[in-house]
């Protein structure tokens, strides 16, 4: 490749974590910087100059750099194997190495598609991060950690699926299975929009009828998708709940507008963690604030939800408590 490349369709962003994750494990992975012009001009090699350019850049504001499309297959099983090699053993920064790999699956998936590679490793990493929150002996530890995540959207993302996975505990026909089939459709759910489209859709809810109609059908399009090519892989309830979670009581969701009686469970336990998050974050992460609960309360009183709640009420008391058993 020339040294310097004005084709954007030849790279992928990555942020600069990713990057640093990137040079410091395998520095034959040439990074990029993208110039006002638009053009993309390779970084030096050398240790000093680049973590000198990633202070730089972090200082200007910057939050991206960028790789050769051609290297992110590599960059992809770098990824995978020091995600399946060292989660269990890096006690102190499994949190921070399972957001930098998700965000390069995330990456690779919008850019490249999904494949059988990257269907293995979802997989896997989701079985993992279930493994690690049902290795908690206590909640608060663990919801302290994910609270503290700086970036708001991973910090959204593991704490629900760290109450919807408490949740489904709660319900006698929870098993292992069912809980990592929790958590992964919380991360499968926007694997395929990109960060601007994920807030609009997050926003769609003030006026459905005005959302662009791809954004409306999106939980239709990942469901479908992966029903019909990877089947073996996300079974027909997986599927399901990623169709239906957009969906609220009162058929305020979309795309379907299904009220409560035709709601799955799963997925009613899906939507109460994902407004749950919502509202303790807006109240500053204080999960003993009346509002969070009393609101849940009035608007999820029927059917599927309604046990949910109750759940809800237990798991959200249970954070107050520093030690003791979740549940």
């Amino acid at each position: 490749m020339d040294n310097q490349s004005d084709n954007s369709e030849e790279f992928i962003p990555v942020a600069l974590e990713q990057a640093s994750f990137i040079f410091l494990s395998e520095p034959y992975i040439e990074l990029f910087l993208r110039s006002p012009s638009g053009k993309f001009i390779p970084l030096s090699s050398t240790a000093q100059s680049i973590q000198e350019a990633f202070q730089k850049y972090r200082e200007k504001g910057a939050s991206e750099l960028y790789i050769s499309i051609d290297m992110y297959p590599d960059l992809f099983e770098k990824a995978r194997r020091h995600f399946l090699d060292n989660f269990v053993h890096d006690k102190n920064n499994k949190l921070e190495q399972s957001i930098i790999v998700w965000e390069i699956l995330r990456n690779g998936v919008r850019t490249l598609g999904l494949s059988e590679a990257n269907v293995a490793l979802i997989r896997e990493y989701c079985h993992k991060i279930s493994r690690w929150f049902d290795d908690q002996k206590a909640v608060k530890p663990l919801w302290n950690q994910l609270l503290g995540i700086s970036n708001p959207y991973y910090r959204h993302k593991f704490m629900t699926a760290y109450i919807q996975s408490m949740l489904v505990r709660t319900f006698d026909w929870q098993s292992e299975i069912i809980r990592e089939r929790s958590v992964q459709a919380i991360f499968i759910r926007d694997i395929l929009l990109r960060d601007d489209q994920i807030l609009e859709l997050k926003k769609g809810f003030e006026n459905i009828e005005k959302m662009p109609e791809e954004l409306r059908e999106y939980p239709n399009t990942i469901g479908n998708l992966l029903s019909r090519n990877w089947g073996k892989s996300f079974p027909p309830d997986l599927t399901l709940v990623l169709k239906q979670f957009c969906e609220r009581p009162e058929k305020k969701g979309f795309p379907n507008g299904i009220n409560h009686k035709n709601i799955l469970q799963m997925s009613a336990l899906h939507i109460l963690s994902d407004i749950a998050i919502d509202r303790i974050l807006a109240k500053g992460g204080n999960t003993d604030d009346p509002d969070v609960l009393e609101g849940i309360e009035k608007e999820f009183e029927h059917g599927n939800y309604r046990r949910g709640v109750v759940s809800l009420k237990r798991i959200l008391k249970a954070v107050e408590v520093p030690f003791g058993p979740i549940l």
